[in-house]
């Protein structure tokens, strides 16, 4: 991948091989937005002087500037170095991600110590990364002969099992469509993000659900005013988010008139105008005046008045209809 920078949201990447990048290698800048690594490979080739080559970074090669959030890389793999996501150069950044399960498959020499964990996940060759309110597996763990890692060098960030509900699927095979890396009830990656890390404009996950959901069995550790974004591309138990003007209230609404205009007393952003907002005739047989009253209606309950079908939610006829009108609730 090359040329000017890229953006990939809302994306899978399922069961794809190359001699290194598995399922990409970026020399341009590229943005990952809520998007899914699973299974791929990056195998070693023979080169030309017959020593292996290639076999780096399972996911993906990063060689420019590059940016993932919301992203999963899971059950990628590498012959080389980095199952999951290498860092070939200028400087990556990881937010509110998940990554887990990748490997390094070549043995090791005898008498050395096995690649740690955390490096078969992402490794820096000749790159800088930042880790920012991610689960990274291994993160966490001293690597023999160097110092422990200081938890402050990546802020609200984790190194648990994140509990995905079944990684590679019901074929046991990593790659295929049935994977399944949504957070599983009890994960420590639900309500752990970072809110300010969310790109702008980014509303909905994976799945095409609310992008921030508060779980209540979960208290929070992420950051920002709840509800707290999950780690990872989907949300745990969350819903579409609501459309202003379907006609339906959903959650986050006070109305919905089934437009987005406003001076109707439903406002174009689906909540109930002030008390005195100016409003036209709603065609409400039932209401007087022209000035909204805080609650959805325009004008006050003409208490008495006859009336048709079409009376609101608020004010009603009495049954039967054609009726009288009245103020309250159903009836």
């Amino acid at each position: 991948m090359a040329g000017g920078p890229t953006t990939v949201v809302d994306s899978y990447f399922l069961g794809n091989r190359s001699h290194d990048g598995g399922a990409i290698y970026a020399f341009n800048a590229l943005t990952l937005i809520d998007t899914v690594f699973s299974g791929n490979q990056a195998t070693a080739a023979p080169s030309s002087n017959s020593l292996p080559s290639g076999g780096y970074g399972g996911a993906i090669v990063a060689s420019g500037s590059t940016s993932l959030s919301g992203v999963v890389l899971s059950n990628n793999s590498a012959a080389e170095n980095a199952g999951g996501l290498y860092v070939a150069g200028d400087h990556t950044e990881v937010f509110n991600s998940i990554l887990w399960g990748n490997t390094v498959t070549k043995a090791t020499e005898p008498g050395a110590d096995p690649i740690p964990i955390v490096k078969q996940q992402i490794h820096k060759g000749n790159g800088t990364a930042d880790i920012f309110y991610s689960l990274v597996q291994g993160l966490l763990e001293t690597i023999p002969g160097e110092d422990p890692p200081n938890p402050a060098d990546f802020p609200g960030s984790i190194d648990d099992d994140p509990g995905l509900v079944d990684a590679d699927g019901s074929d046991d095979v990593s790659g295929t469509e049935d994977d399944d890396v949504r957070l599983g009830a009890g994960s420590p990656a639900i309500d752990a993000g970072d809110n300010g890390l969310i790109p702008a404009g980014v509303v909905a996950d994976l799945d095409g659900n609310t992008r921030r959901f508060d779980d209540s069995a979960t208290v929070d550790t992420g950051a920002g005013s709840p509800p707290i974004v999950d780690m990872g591309a989907y949300e745990f138990g969350a819903a579409p988010p609501s459309e202003c003007g379907n006609g339906t209230i959903e959650s986050g609404e006070q109305c919905d008139d089934g437009g987005t205009a406003d001076a109707d007393c439903c406002s174009s952003a689906c909540q109930y105008e002030s008390s005195g907002t100016a409003c036209g005739d709603d065609g409400n047989a039932c209401t007087v005046g022209a000035t909204c009253d805080g609650a959805g209606l325009c004008g006050t309950c003409n208490v008495g008045a006859v009336c048709g079908a079409a009376c609101g939610v608020a004010i009603r006829c009495k049954a039967p209809t054609p009726g009288v009108c009245r103020c309250g609730g159903p009836g």
